[in-house]
């Protein structure tokens, strides 16, 4: 099977309005430093966070984790200012899945209150590289 090549992927979150930039004032942040959709739309990242006001004064987000055993790790992000996120596995080229060779795909979702600071967004990336792999031959993908 062929996955076509495409800027849209496997996985991806919508975030409520109020997150949203547009529509609420949140923010976005990738682990390479860039801030809102022009930082961070079409950008490879280990991770991308999203977080904005889900009441008054409370500040929550996700933070969208790519595994670096993911095919074209770090993932290209597609993130809009409307709250749209989404991690594409074939943004620079197809990716074909052979017969009888299992891909496994991990992405992790890290949800939060407050805004975490790039640092303690690193670290939990790092937790989350280091979780065994299991169900698959051997451990492995």
């Amino acid at each position: 099977m062929t996955l076509a090549q495409t800027a849209f992927g496997i996985a991806a979150v919508r975030m409520a309005k109020s997150i949203g930039v547009n529509d609420g004032g949140g923010m976005i942040r990738n682990s390479e430093g860039g801030v809102n959709e022009l930082g961070v739309f079409w950008k490879p990242a280990r991770w991308v966070d999203y977080s904005g006001a889900v009441a008054s004064n409370v500040i929550e987000g996700i933070t969208f984790l790519d595994h670096p055993t993911n095919p074209n790790h770090p993932s290209v992000f597609h993130v809009r200012n409307d709250g749209w996120m989404g991690a594409s596995l074939t943004f620079s080229n197809a990716l074909t899945i052979e017969t009888n060779k299992p891909m496994g795909l991990r992405y992790g979702f890290y949800m939060h209150r407050g805004l975490p600071g790039a640092s303690a967004l690193d670290a939990r990336w790092k937790d989350f590289t280091n979780v065994p792999i299991t169900g698959f031959p051997n451990n492995k993908w």
